[in-house]
């Protein structure tokens, strides 16, 4: 019986996964194929194909898992509080508290989070933009010495970087324990 509706799960998450990939992969491409030739001016097609293959990638792939996730969190959840209720039916009066402080903390965390994530992001764009114009010039850099001047201003770059990154893992981790 568990295995069968492991299987029927499975197969629901799997067609649920295509058609809203098929619904958002469309949907998107109607929407590209209206903007304004402005834009298409302003970006590279490169620029256009990363962001779409990265969307339609992370609703693939990421998104189907993550309810996956969500669900049997829930259902773990339901469960252990049924189980707390049963055995001690005062704690039904705590768990109104909890909930309104999980609120609040979940709250401040996400817009914590979303700061840092693109603080980081905007400062992991020089570290590839010195390592493509590094690698491009790479005989230039040799031929005046300054292989020196190039490695310690990526570590700086990397630095930079880091400190907006350590600040990010560090607060998924607070949440998580």
């Amino acid at each position: 019986m568990t295995g069968s509706l492991a299987a029927v799960a499975a197969f629901s998450m799997a067609l649920g996964g295509i058609l809203a990939s098929d619904r958002l992969f469309l949907g998107l491409l109607k929407h590209l194929l209206n903007c304004p030739m402005q834009i298409f001016q302003e970006h590279s097609m490169g620029q256009f194909i990363n962001r779409y293959s990265s969307d339609i990638a992370e609703i693939d792939f990421i998104v189907p898992f993550t309810i996956r996730s969500m669900v049997n969190i829930l259902l773990q959840l339901a469960s252990v509080l049924g189980l707390i209720l049963y055995a001690v039916p005062a704690f039904g009066i705590i768990i109104p508290i909890l909930v309104i402080l999980y609120y609040v903390l979940q709250r401040f965390y996400v817009a914590t989070s979303r700061q840092l994530k693109r603080l980081e992001s905007t400062l992991r764009s020089p570290i590839f933009s010195h390592f493509g114009e590094s690698i491009s010039g790479v005989s230039t850099i040799r031929a005046y010495g300054q292989q020196s001047r190039f490695i310690s201003d990526s570590e700086r770059k990397v630095d930079v970087n880091n400190q907006c990154y350590f600040p990010s893992i560090v607060s998924n981790r607070y949440v998580f324990l």
